[in-house]
């Protein structure tokens, strides 16, 4: 189980996160930052005796915890609780956190690679095996499509 936390705040909020960010009226959510993912970098924070790992976003808010506990639903021990950590899942815990904090420059460099190979297939640089050869090539645009449309705005 991964614990979602989004405490992070848009980049045109005060610290004090004393006013909403409104829309641009000219610029549609994606454009202006809303309605996407918290921009990068994010960190990853690996677990130590105190916590799990988790990933911090640009102004160290949480963009997720990524720890399995014994009892979710009750406070952990450290708060008078009778839930622990699940050691066994330690390493893979490590591993999605690492992985998450990697997302935001995995999905700019997968933009990257979707246009060289569109633009290469366009000016035949790149040369597309025929339709009716059965090869991976015919399904990595549409693949690169579906993972970039799955970190798209909604």
């Amino acid at each position: 189980m991964v614990h979602i936390r989004n405490q992070t705040r848009n980049a045109a909020q005060p610290e004090d996160g004393s006013f909403p960010v409104l829309p641009h009226p000219d610029k549609a959510p994606e454009e202006d930052g809303r309605g996407r993912f918290t921009p990068g970098p994010w960190e990853y924070i690996p677990s130590n005796e105190h916590h799990g790992p988790y990933v911090a976003g640009p102004w160290g808010g949480d963009i997720c915890d990524c720890y399995t506990m014994s009892n979710p639903d009750q406070p952990s021990t450290r708060n008078g609780g009778i839930s622990r950590p699940i050691h066994f899942q330690h390493e893979m815990a490590d591993a999605n956190a690492r992985l998450i904090a990697a997302a935001p420059e995995m999905y700019e460099a997968l933009k990257k690679a979707r246009e060289f190979i569109a633009n290469g297939v366009e000016m035949g640089v790149i040369r597309m095996p025929d339709a009716s050869t059965p090869d991976p090539a015919h399904d990595t645009l549409p693949a690169i499509d579906a993972a970039l449309k799955a970190g798209a705005p909604a």
